[in-house]
């Protein structure tokens, strides 16, 4: 299939929304890419580098709101640079304190000259390998983090949790195979209400499940032992941009001192900033029709909006649970710099 076709119908899956889910999101934009770079006759791995660059350019002005397509182009990025620095024998250890500083321009084009003397066809093999790997870790993410489960999870504890992720529900799974005896309160996340999916689902494993109204999280949380939640991204400063009504539950955590546990996939990282607390510029909205009907004859004269996300700093979170074992928001700076290349920030 030509090219141009395979984007465009890549793009309009994006914009529509056909694909769901962070993970699949993120695999579908690694083989995307890599196909791109095993079908492509290359000249000058600068050249790679400049394509997959204006992909990731345009990932983001269709999808603005999915940080993971993002994640996932820049990761490829910071293969393509290590394996290209593997066969210079250097070892990258540019680091992400001062992007600017450490990644000048006169040095970003001096590495760019260095790349095209490099023979594509030895670097390609290697690219491809370790993109493979890549796979294999969005692939057994989610087993990983289950497989914590025992050692964040103990006997007769009471854990809260909000709407349905997939992490989480694999986590509380796992303890219960493991004969950990427990309780799980799950709040509704209305106005979606997919936190009944969820305790619907952990009560069919045997699993003592609550279902509660968002409204009622500060009143149950004297009770709560751990809170265990799920994430849409990590941000760069550690804080976390996750479904609507986190920020209320890790407020109430704070007040009573409950560990407030994300579990999450480090493909989830990004390394953008919060830029504003300005919602129109950090959310995505969903239909009003699901607070206030439209039909109700007042609906006309007031203005409502159906957030999808909350912003929750890195101060109210106390560990994330990853496919790397578990990391603190202190930490989150660190793994940036193993993960993502400073050049590609300015890039994209």
């Amino acid at each position: 299939m030509d090219y141009n076709k395979k984007l465009n119908e890549f793009l309009i899956e994006i914009k529509n929304g056909k694909i769901s889910g962070s993970y699949d999101l993120a695999k579908r934009t690694v083989l995307f890419v890599q196909d791109l770079i095993i079908n492509t006759e290359w000249t000058k791995i600068s050249d790679m580098i400049e394509k997959i660059q204006e992909i990731g350019k345009l990932f983001i002005k269709i999808q603005p709101t999915e940080p993971v397509i993002d994640n996932m182009v820049k990761r490829i990025l910071k293969i393509i640079r290590e394996e290209f620095n593997h066969i210079r024998g250097v070892r990258d250890d540019e680091a992400f304190d001062s992007i600017i500083n450490l990644w000048p321009q006169q040095q970003q084009q001096q590495q760019n000259q260095d790349i095209d003397n490099v023979n594509i066809s030895v670097v390609k093999d290697s690219i491809s390998i370790a993109i493979g790997e890549l796979l294999s870790e969005l692939d057994t993410s989610g087993e990983n983090i289950a497989q914590q489960a025992d050692e964040h999870i103990y006997w007769d504890e009471v854990i809260l949790t909000i709407g349905r992720s997939k992490t989480v529900e694999a986590f509380l799974k796992y303890a219960a195979k493991k004969k950990r005896k427990f309780q799980v309160i799950v709040a509704e996340c209305s106005p979606d209400n997919n936190g009944h999916d969820l305790a619907i689902s952990l009560a069919k494993e045997n699993i003592n499940t609550i279902l509660i109204h968002d409204s009622a999280i500060f009143s149950v949380m004297s009770r709560v032992n751990k809170v265990i939640i799920g994430t849409h991204s990590i941000m760069a400063n550690g804080g976390i941009k996750a479904v609507s009504g986190t920020y209320t539950l890790a407020l109430a955590a704070k007040q009573y001192s409950v560990p407030f546990i994300v579990c999450t996939g480090m493909f989830k990282l990004t390394p953008k900033h919060l830029a504003s607390y300005d919602q129109l510029a950090f959310n995505k909205f969903e239909s009003s029709e699901k607070v206030l009907n439209y039909e109700y004859s007042y609906s006309v004269e007031c203005q409502v909006m159906n957030p999808v996300f909350d912003y929750v700093p890195p101060e109210l979170i106390t560990i994330f649970v990853s496919n790397i074992g578990g990391t603190t928001p202190s930490d989150v700076y660190r793994l940036l710099g193993e993960l993502y290349h400073p050049a590609d920030e300015l890039a994209i």
